[in-house]
């Protein structure tokens, strides 16, 4: 009963009886008290499961209040202690958080930067391209769904510009607005610098092979052309690279109908290593030499995709090799016969080459010459000059004049007039130089010993160009040598015009010097103020087009009453050392690839064992990143068994390290290869170390697997050397028991079969032959029957009428009947029984004969 319905029922009974309420039943007053008592109890109950719903309530509300207050925590450290810029800041830009990461990244401290602007803090005003970042900055106050995510340039507080990566996030209030801006970054500045940097290399690899004095091309595996640079275009310009022809067809003329059997590029498809050879290739009517060298590109797997050709025309160059023969020859000959005496002069004053005139101008002959020292035929007023010049000319050659006069004196003490004119030998100490002897021709013009000055100055200088010209560079003479180095003769050049000689910047480069030369002899009368010279590098173009690098150096030569001004230079090709520099640029760009590209880890440190610098690759290897590595005290490993390594290398010697290894920042367990080796100075002092490092762990698991793989073969090798050698022994066994039933059916049938044929061939009574002939089938059903088998193999050595006698009793024959069949007596026939029972081992057991054997069956 409900409380409601209790309280009805109530009222029901005094609104019937108000006046005679003593006079109400003691049982309904009873049942009433009853009633009011469970509901007061169930009362009681009600609340008090109300009050534990209660205590339930409220400790649900602590448990969620405390794991809020944990999670609280959990994130503001995630916050503080993340490897990412982490800020907020109000929709007017002035920031409200900014974590630990972002205070180190940008410098300043959180009571700096608390309520600080975002722009002209840590965003300019406008970055490094013009872009407005302070409009941007009000942009995402205004509309952030539209700025997830952005990168722009960001200041630090030293004002370093750096490119950060940002994520933005609204944080919005409960009435929908904007209440702040959560922004995270991540520090990209050295991925834009790299990526910068990428481009550029590419465009400078791009230049390069467009611009290069060689022939590039690209070739697939089937041979077929896939790019030419400009100078194969050049060179084929028939050859349309959209149809990618076959290359053996497109470069020769006539075009071949297979490979050519000089091909270098065909082997490099095929085995993956770099081929040179030299070509014959037909051009037309012509043939040309071409130096071509085959290198392969592989991708990751190591599967050769292509091949690059370099090829140079070396046509040119191989005639060229062929007259500077003849040319050595020439001027063999020309040191030996040419007019003056010529002699190679070394540093210490000695007579190391003289030619036939100097001997014939001393007396001397050319044996006693040799080796002694020029002053001794230096007159003594002209000595003291001779040796300063001497000394001075290893010194700086230009500060003491190269022609000049001075007396000679020969065997018999006469002094001769000497022109003497001396040059150093490039790039030795040695001088060479031309003694003419000029006593007869004293009296000779001015202008005609100058002529001659010119002519030993061309013979002292035999392996560079030496040329005139006036200030406007109008040559005048230029020496034979220029046909080695340009290949025009001294005639075409005189007349040839400055655009066909000249690169562009070469001829600017030598109009204004041209240029100043004149201005500096309209103001100046002291010529004196022109001395000296000027040494510039010149581009200069053969006469086949090809270009050549020159080191020249010019001189002002003043002019005087009959002799207008004039350029005296010499022309010196450089084109080696140009070469060589480019070498070396190639070789330091070879580095970096294999550095960056190298399959194996790579890492440098210094002599401190820090950390200096690693190739991506070693990155991989530890799971770290590089700037997480750089200066790294490497003796603070947690793991120190690869320091003994390390530090061998900083005592001049190779290390090596392989097991397990644990890497300090990542915590990442492997099996590692470690080798170390010293890195010099100049001067071959220890700087530091390279380390190279592999991470072996699959490796070792597969040699581990294996290794166990080999032993469960080892077992399972023996166990079929075990089951070999039974499967032996049993197949000695089945042999042997085969040999035995042969014997044993032989034996039968000798002694079973052959006496029953026999007395039916002579018995005369049908009954008697019928019951042979019974006897007869029996005996050769237990023939090929397990029984007389088994009586044989169990060497029971029963005789052959004994065996008779077994079959026939086995047959269930009795005594009287066996008598009758084998015609002997009853008597016989019970001896031959209780042989067999005595020996089947029988004789004293009660057991039936007949169920025994026939149980042998």
């Amino acid at each position: 009963m409900t409380s409601e319905e209790l309280k009805r029922r109530t009222e029901q009974i005094i609104a019937e009886r108000p006046e005679r309420i003593h006079e109400i039943p003691a049982r309904e007053i009873h049942d009433l008290i009853y009633e009011l008592h469970e509901y007061q109890a169930r009362l009681e109950k009600e609340n008090n499961e109300l009050n534990k719903v209660h205590e339930h309530i409220d400790q649900l509300l602590e448990d969620r209040t405390d794991a809020f207050r944990k999670s609280e925590a959990d994130y503001r450290k995630l916050v503080q202690n993340a490897n990412s810029i982490i800020y907020r800041r109000d929709p007017q830009g002035h920031i409200t958080f900014f974590n630990e990461y972002a205070q180190t990244f940008f410098g300043y401290s959180n009571e700096e930067i608390m309520g600080k602007h975002v722009v002209g803090t840590i965003v300019p005003e406008i970055d490094s391209n013009g872009r407005d970042l302070a409009a941007m900055i009000e942009d995402i106050s205004r509309h952030p769904d539209q700025y997830t995510s952005n990168i722009n340039e960001n200041i630090r507080r030293d004002k370093e510009r750096v490119w950060i990566s940002w994520t933005n996030k609204a944080i919005i209030d409960e009435s929908g607005n904007v209440r702040e801006i959560l922004c995270v970054g991540n520090d990209i500045t050295a991925l834009r610098k790299a990526d910068e940097a990428l481009r550029k290399s590419e465009e400078r690899y791009q230049a390069l092979v467009e611009n290069i004095g060689i022939g590039i091309s690209l070739i697939s595996p089937d041979m077929r052309i896939l790019s030419l640079n400009r100078q194969m275009r050049e060179w084929c310009p028939a050859i349309d690279i959209n149809e990618h022809p076959l290359c053996y067809r497109s470069f020769n003329d006539p075009p071949r109908d297979e490979i050519c059997s000089y091909c270098p590029t065909y082997p490099a498809l095929r085995d993956g290593m770099v081929h040179e050879a030299i070509t014959e290739t037909p051009k037309g009517d012509t043939t040309r030499n071409y130096r071509i060298v085959a290198s392969p590109i592989k991708d990751e797997n190591g599967t050769v995709t292509a091949a690059i050709e370099m090829v140079e025309d070396i046509t040119e160059k191989l005639e060229l090799h062929e007259q500077l023969a003849l040319s050595e020859k020439f001027y063999e000959t020309f040191f030996e016969t040419m007019g003056a005496g010529m002699v190679v002069i070394e540093e210490d004053m000695t007579l190391s080459l003289v030619n036939k005139e100097f001997a014939r101008i001393t007396g001397y002959g050319k044996e006693e010459l040799q080796g002694r020292s020029w002053a001794e035929f230096i007159a003594h007023q002209d000595l003291d000059m001779m040796k300063t010049y001497h000394h001075q000319r290893r010194i700086d050659p230009h500060s003491v004049p190269s022609v000049y006069r001075c007396s000679l004196v020969d065997i018999h003490g006469i002094e001769r007039d000497i022109v003497l004119s001396v040059s150093m030998i490039p790039g030795t100490n040695k001088s060479v130089a031309s003694f003419l002897d000029v006593s007869e021709e004293v009296r000779l013009k001015k202008d005609l010993i100058e002529q001659e000055q010119r002519y030993r100055l061309l013979a002292d200088n035999v392996s560079d160009v030496i040329w005139t010209a006036d200030l406007y560079l109008h040559f005048n003479y230029v020496s034979p040598s220029v046909e080695r180095l340009l290949g025009y003769n001294p005639d075409e050049i005189l007349y040839h015009p400055m655009d066909e000689i000249f690169s562009p910047a070469s001829r600017e480069t030598v109009l204004n010097l041209g240029e100043k030369f004149r201005d500096i002899v309209k103001g100046i009368d002291d010529r004196k103020r022109l001395a000296g010279s000027q040494t510039i590098e010149l581009d200069l173009i053969s006469k086949d087009g090809t270009p050549v690098w020159t080191e020249t150096t010019m001189t002002f030569i003043g002019g005087s009453e009959n002799c207008a001004d004039m350029i005296l230079g010499v022309t010196r090709d450089i084109t080696k050392r140009k070469k060589a520099e480019e070498e070396r640029w190639k070789s330091e760009n070879l580095y970096h690839l294999l550095f960056d590209s190298s399959p194996a880890g790579i890492f440098y440190y210094d002599t401190q064992l820090r950390f200096i610098d690693c190739n991506d690759r070693f990155t991989s290897v530890i799971q770290s990143g590089r700037d997480r590595l750089i200066g790294l005290d490497l003796k603070t490993l947690v793991d120190q068994s690869i320091v003994p390594a390390l530090s061998e290398a900083l005592h001049g010697r190779n290390g090596f390290f392989e097991g397990s290894y644990r890497t300090t920042v990542s915590q990442v367990d492997m099996w590692t290869i470690l080798q170390t080796a010293p890195l010099y100075d100049i001067d071959g002092t220890v700087t530091g170390g390279m380390g190279i490092m592999e991470n072996t762990t699959e490796r070792v698991m597969a040699k581990q697997a294996l290794e166990k793989s080999k032993a469960e073969l080892e077992v399972k090798s023996r166990f079929l050397e075990e089951s070999n050698t039974t499967l032996k022994v049993l197949m000695n066994r089945i042999e042997e028991d085969k040999m035995e039933l042969q014997e044993n059916v032989l034996v039968n049938i000798r002694h079973l079969i052959i006496p029953l044929i026999e007395k039916i061939k002579v018995s005369p009574s049908k009954t008697e032959i019928d019951g042979c002939v019974e006897v007869l089938e029996s005996s050769l059903n237990n023939i090929v029957s397990p029984f007389l088998r088994n009586i044989s193999l169990k060497h029971y050595h029963l005789t052959p009428k004994e065996m008779q006698v077994a079959s026939l009793v086995k047959e269930g024959k009795t005594t009287k009947e066996i008598a009758g069949l084998m015609n002997v007596s009853l008597r016989s026939v019970e001896v031959h029984r209780d042989n067999i029972r005595g020996k089947l081992d029988i004789k004293h057991k009660k057991a039936n004969l007949q169920s025994v054997l026939l149980s042998m069956s």
